[in-house]
């Protein structure tokens, strides 16, 4: 399967919010944002930025990706579908690097745009 394969249904189990499956996508050990954590940890971090937002989606925008050097960098854009009470700043999109090894995330690297009015 391509890296861009894998990518989109890592992204549909996050938007099932299938937690078990998103931890499979990553390796036992993964890199956030330089913060070390398993991959359970890893989805349960995703997991509770979503609590707030039950109707959030992520819709993949952009996808860039080589799959020889295990690399993939996509613009995510958050689909807010029914009512969600979104405390704090408005998000509109995140900019996401990936690192795969043996086909699965080893490292991330994420920034939000906040939403402009």
């Amino acid at each position: 399967m391509s890296l861009k394969s894998t990518y989109t249904t890592y992204l549909n189990a996050i938007n099932a919010r299938d937690w078990p499956l998103v931890a499979e996508f990553a390796q036992p050990q993964v890199i956030h944002n330089d913060r070390a954590m398993t991959n359970v940890e890893y989805a349960e971090m995703i997991a509770t930025s979503l609590e707030p937002c039950p109707g959030l989606v992520f819709v993949p925008e952009t996808i860039v990706c080589d799959d020889d050097a295990g690399t993939l960098a996509c613009r995510i854009r958050f689909d807010k579908s029914g009512d969600i009470a979104w405390e704090g700043p408005q998000y509109s999109c995140e900019h996401v690097f990936y690192k795969y090894e043996s086909g699965k995330i080893a490292q991330v690297w994420s920034m939000v745009e906040e939403h402009k009015k």
